[in-house]
């Protein structure tokens, strides 16, 4: 149920997200530490579209989107787990993800976020990796351990249908929380280009 209520959130597109997760990073840093790491990532955050080069009369663009939600269980079998959980979850917020985290002692976290209208849930307790096979409205799964803990994992995402969901181990990259769009247009066709008239008028070849 958490999962397909904050799948209908209207946060990726809320101009204040990134303060209103730094006000909570340094809430959660008086409470349990690792504040610096969390504002560290939010900080820098590179999200806004990338120009990219091209030939003379094309325009091409990078975009970033955020995946859906996303839901971190931290590090498996660790008594760090919740911490762990956090900054996953800090990350996925940052995107432009909701969240949702399922450790020992996230229910505390709910009420907090929920302050700042930031879409996250926490559910106190562990998730057994089959449930992974059928779990409806996850876009990307965030769990940090050695292969022998993560096994179990990505055989329960790999079992699933419908589209490919994720298993993001890494901690610290944004990227893996993102999907990348690519946007050609040809702007001869979208009411001339300078460049390339100005070329065709010398007689030169535009590349």
């Amino acid at each position: 149920r958490a999962l397909t209520d904050l799948a209908r959130t209207e946060w990726a597109s809320r101009s204040d997200r990134l303060d209103a997760l730094a006000h909570v990073a340094r809430v959660l840093d008086s409470a349990m530490g690792g504040g610096d790491a969390l504002l560290a990532a939010i900080r820098q955050a590179k999200l806004d579209p990338i120009e990219l080069p091209g030939p003379t009369g094309e325009s091409n663009r990078l975009m970033f989107f955020p995946r859906g939600t996303a839901l971190c269980l931290g590090e498996v079998g660790a008594p760090r787990a919740l911490r762990i959980a956090v900054r996953q979850a800090v990350l996925a917020l940052t995107a432009g993800n909701s969240a949702v985290v399922v450790a020992p002692g996230a229910a505390m976290l709910t009420e907090l976020f929920a302050a700042r209208h930031i879409p996250l849930v926490g559910i106190d307790g562990s998730l057994a990796p089959n449930a992974l096979r059928v779990l409806e409205g996850v876009a990307v799964v965030a769990a940090r351990g050695v292969d022998a803990e993560l096994r179990p994992l990505r055989k329960a995402l790999a079992a699933r249908d419908g589209a490919i969901v994720p298993l993001v181990s890494s901690l610290g990259e944004i990227g893996p929380f993102l999907i990348e769009r690519t946007l050609c247009v040809d702007t001869t066709a979208a009411g001339g280009n300078a460049t390339l008239l100005a070329a065709s008028d010398r007689g030169e070849a535009a590349l």
